[in-house]
């Protein structure tokens, strides 16, 4: 062997983790729906759509996803620049964390290799599902309508704590969707009591 080089069996770096941690009410299949349904109360549209196709459509969703951005954009039916927008915004969301390193990809001729790859790691994002579904089932919850908006805002330390929920953030942050109603006089009928001497 020349000097100063090593067998690659050696440099070959091991997988961290080949399975990921779900809390326990997302390990069923119905505990995957659960889950799925909680990320698209929790995540904009966009996001929740990049989430699920890098975990793909929830088949793969307790192992490390290392797809490329190419591979998800053509899966998702998007360009590559939307998935690298949508990871960089989970990223800066704290949802998301990617880090490269050496996997062991089975090729269709049944060989493996060990190639260098992006990991995202969706876990921060699974905890805050988890953080949502205990809310859901606190005493405490307050149902995410618009009814509510000022009870909330009242509440500095509950506010803060919604606004990561993205159903509440379009609650307390985004007008009313819809036509805007006109107001328009009473009719004079209803202004007056009724004559009840008649």
């Amino acid at each position: 062997m020349e000097r100063g080089l090593l067998p690659i069996a050696t440099t070959m770096i091991l997988q961290k983790r080949d399975t990921i941690s779900l809390y326990p009410q997302f390990l069923s299949q119905n505990g995957k729906h659960y889950l799925n349904a909680i990320i698209q109360c929790i995540l904009p549209l966009a996001l929740w759509r990049t989430w699920y196709t890098a975990v793909g459509f929830l088949h793969a969703l307790d192992t490390p996803c290392y797809r490329g951005t190419a591979e998800l954009a053509h899966l998702a039916a998007v360009s590559q620049e939307k998935i690298e927008i949508d990871l960089r915004e989970l990223e800066a969301r704290g949802l998301l964390r990617r880090y490269a390193e050496r996997r062991a990809i089975v090729q269709g001729d049944g060989k493996t290799s060990y190639r260098a790859v992006v990991v995202k790691d969706f876990t921060s994002l699974y905890d805050l599902a988890y953080e949502y579904h205990v809310w859901c089932d606190s005493e405490e919850y307050i149902p995410p309508e618009r009814t509510f908006a000022d009870f909330i805002k009242a509440d500095r330390q509950l506010y803060t704590k919604l606004m990561r929920f993205d159903n509440y953030r379009r609650m307390l942050c985004c007008t009313k969707p819809g036509r805007k109603s006109r107001a328009k006089p009473l009719p004079v009928a209803y202004r007056y009591p009724l004559n009840e001497s008649v």
